[in-house]
């Protein structure tokens, strides 16, 4: 219920984040009355997982007049689209949008009508940035002041969706690009890293060879 601007989700791996920035993105949506999901993330390699996990949700919805999500990414399969798909992605005029993060700047960036045709559709939405941490270094200035001017003028929400939160706040000194405020959707994410703990990390120092392959058999699984 507060105020659309920044968020951040931090989740451990294998904590359901998909599930849970998918959840507060339609339930923060619902209340401030935007109007899509885009959801970011900036690999192709698991784009595809993401798509069939929203699919298992959203397919009861889908009709031959409408479509719950579309997915513009260059892993399309063209044989797999129709026209009214093609023209879909190209305005992302669907109330969930999966995407990867070449499409989402290019969006607001590129000087091309073909690709600018989306643009009005991010403002008064909901944009989940999944493994945010993958923000290009290079191009950080640019992406943040976009990202800030969709938060300030255009009622967007953005979430930075990720296990290990890049250092992106604001520092007058330090970083003075930074983010100046977000806020964090879990109370307590100490905790919820501490109760999914799964690896223990111990410095052995030297080994001899039969020592280590000693304790590797001795494991029903090491790596």
């Amino acid at each position: 219920s507060l105020k659309p601007g920044f968020f951040t989700l931090t989740v451990p791996t294998g904590g359901g984040k998909t599930l849970s920035s998918l959840l507060f993105a339609l339930r923060h949506a619902a209340h401030h009355g935007q109007k899509r999901v885009i959801y970011v993330v900036p690999f192709t390699s698991i784009i595809e997982q993401n798509a069939d996990v929203f699919r298992k949700i959203f397919d009861v919805l889908a009709t031959t007049e409408f479509t719950p999500l579309i997915e513009h990414h260059s892993s399309l399969a063209p044989e797999k689209e129709s026209t009214r798909s093609r023209l879909a992605a190209e305005n992302w005029d669907a109330p969930l949008i999966l995407t990867t993060a070449v499409q989402f700047y290019e969006s607001l960036f590129a000087s091309k009508t073909s690709v600018a045709r989306k643009l009005h559709h991010i403002a008064n939405s909901v944009v989940v940035l999944d493994e945010a941490q993958a923000l290009p270094v290079n191009l950080l200035s640019p992406c943040l002041r976009a990202l800030e001017e969709l938060t300030e003028g255009f009622n967007t929400t953005v979430v930075l969706c990720t296990a290990t939160q890049p250092a992106i706040q604001f520092q007058p000194e330090d970083f003075p690009i930074g983010l100046k405020e977000t806020r964090e959707i879990i109370t307590e994410p100490r905790e919820l890293f501490d109760g999914l703990k799964r690896v223990a990390v111990v410095q052995r120092g030297k080994l001899s060879d039969a020592d280590l392959v000693n304790e590797l058999r001795s494991q029903p699984q090491a790596l």
